[in-house]
């Protein structure tokens, strides 16, 4: 018997690799890009989820983002103050399967 057109199973979905983050961000601005870059081993488009950590303050969680092609570099800008910060992100893959988070430390000035 064969199966045409079958949607795959929960099962047989990895999760998304931890996203590669880097960031610029330009003096003066707080608006920061952070580019961001993640796969999926079965090629599931994925959403991202944003942490952003002040040295002191308070934990900034963001919504999830749009989705992205697996492997497809993508840029989103935080809104963030003067300081030092860890920016941490986490992928969702369509099938609800997520990756661990992966962190990186900025300077805003």
């Amino acid at each position: 018997i064969a199966l045409v057109g079958c949607a795959k199973l929960p099962l047989d979905n990895g999760a998304p690799s931890a996203p590669v983050l880097s960031a610029s961000p330009s003096p003066g601005s707080y608006n920061v890009p952070i580019t961001v870059t993640v796969d999926d081993p079965d090629g599931d488009m994925v959403t991202l989820r944003f942490r952003a950590t002040p040295t002191s303050g308070s934990v900034q969680d963001f919504t999830w983002t749009s989705f992205i092609f697996s492997g497809e570099e993508a840029t989103f800008y935080l809104n963030l103050s003067y300081g030092q910060w860890t920016i941490e992100a986490k992928a969702k893959d369509e099938l609800e399967e997520e990756s661990p988070w992966s962190s990186l430390t900025i300077n805003v000035s």
